[in-house]
């Protein structure tokens, strides 16, 4: 019988000693406003709050036409302007041709090489203007970075986007619906945790596993005892959770 009041004893006293349960308030991991960064009318709004997409998939598109035309008119300048540049480059070697055989000034030379050199600077910004033209198109639809959950979107189909000046935000996702809780610790309660770390967290009465990812260290702006924020990652299966949601972590 001693032995085994010994063993209890023991267990107790080398098992997890959780010390003090700290208060806080779920987050989302990755919120993001997302925007378009041209101007144009809004042609298709294709999500919906709650609705759940995956990366690359369009979330908003702008009406095209004008971006496409924009486009096709870079791409005529392109021609035009590398058609100029070669024959100039043929002009500039007929050039060199004939004052080899000194039947051409150094100046009249001169002339036909800054006559190639400027239809090939013309030909390299009209081959820029057409990249700039393709990324403009590109922009016009609103895809989502990553696989994310819509929270919210403040757009319509025929609204006008105006980014001459910053992008406005259209939409709003969180990625893949994953949630954290975020608690604020003084630094004395910071020892004992490191990242990585497994804590015990409970929400409305039922219990997960969370896993400390990232401790601040610069403590929160205010009066009074420095806070420090800690952020705690949730399993990615934790259904029926929302951000803002009370919480609580027992700490060792």
């Amino acid at each position: 019988m001693k032995r085994v009041a010994v063993a209890v004893v023991l267990w107790v006293a080398t098992g997890p000693l959780w010390a003090a349960e700290m208060n806080g308030r779920l987050e989302w991991s990755r919120r993001v406003e997302l925007g378009i960064p041209v101007s144009g009318v809004v042609a298709e709004v294709k999500v919906q709050p709650g609705e759940r997409v995956r990366k690359g998939q369009p979330l908003v598109v702008l009406d095209l036409r004008p971006f496409k035309a924009a486009v096709r008119r870079a791409e005529a300048q392109v021609t035009r302007l590398a058609a100029a540049a070669a024959e100039a480059e043929r002009e500039a070697g007929r050039a060199q041709e004939l004052y080899d055989r000194t039947l051409l000034s150094q100046h009249e030379l001169e002339v036909a090489n800054i006559a190639r050199t400027d239809a090939v600077s013309q030909r390299v910004a009209a081959e820029a203007g057409l990249q700039e033209a393709r990324i403009a198109l590109d922009y016009a639809t609103l895809e989502a970075p990553f696989d994310a959950i819509v929270l919210d979107h403040q757009v319509a189909m025929g609204q006008s986007v105006i980014s001459s000046l910053e992008s406005t935000p259209l939409v709003t996702l969180a990625e893949g619906g994953q949630l954290q809780l975020r608690v604020e610790l003084p630094v004395a309660q910071l020892a004992a945790l490191r990242e990585g770390q497994q804590l015990p967290v409970t929400i409305s009465g039922n219990h997960y596993q969370g896993q400390v990812t990232r401790i601040a260290l610069e403590p929160l702006s205010g009066e009074g005892e420095p806070l420090y924020p800690v952020i705690i990652a949730l399993p990615s299966a934790s259904e029926g959770l929302r951000a803002g949601m009370a919480a609580a972590v027992t700490l060792p």
